[in-house]
């Protein structure tokens, strides 16, 4: 059973140290912990995740822009207009996944594994 205490009529735990202005629900529930205390690791973890996400997206789209340059900088040896016509496929064909942010795309092939612009393996169909 949950068992709501006035911080204030009872030892702080130590997630819960400073002195609040109102009681908070201090819940005995094996481990102790304060109802706002819960709610920030809750809000913090929310916010850990939104940074990797953003970082790896940020990551991704880096990534894509350095391929692009490299194919649009060494283009040695396509000097055909069907050569230079592939070549800016590839790079719309980058630019289009680097835009959408697309970690599928096939772009680097290893034998009989292929992996995305970050180098990680992509599972094969």
């Amino acid at each position: 059973m949950t068992q709501i205490v006035d911080c204030r009529l009872k030892k702080m735990c130590n997630k819960c140290e400073s002195n609040l202005d109102k009681p908070c629900a201090w819940l005995s529930l094996g481990n102790e912990y304060c109802d706002e205390i819960m709610d920030i690791e809750k809000q913090l973890r929310g916010l850990n995740y939104q940074c990797r996400y953003l970082k790896r997206t940020r990551d991704i789209m880096q990534e894509y822009l350095k391929l692009i340059i490299d194919i649009a900088y060494d283009y040695d040896g396509c000097n055909t207009v069907q050569g230079l016509k592939s070549i800016i496929d590839e790079i719309v064909r980058y630019a289009i996944a680097g835009k959408d942010m697309d970690d599928s795309v096939v772009v680097y092939a290893d034998g009989d594994k292929d992996y995305n612009i970050l180098n990680e393996e992509l599972e094969k169909n």
